[in-house]
């Protein structure tokens, strides 16, 4: 949605999570790949998976 963080910028990251276990070349949508990074980076993400995976 542009500039504006939205939910769909949550799914999204949810989603793109799963692309190489579901066999999908990540080469094939930077872009895609490109916002799964910056999404990672921010702070409640990260604290998210922390406790996901405690």
């Amino acid at each position: 949605m542009g500039e504006h963080y939205t939910i769909c910028d949550a799914y999204l990251f949810t989603l793109a999570q799963w692309l190489e276990a579901d066999g999908v070349d990540p080469a094939r949508i930077p872009r895609v790949v490109d916002h799964r990074r910056r999404m990672a980076e921010r702070p409640g993400v990260k604290k998210a998976i922390a406790e996901e995976l405690s």
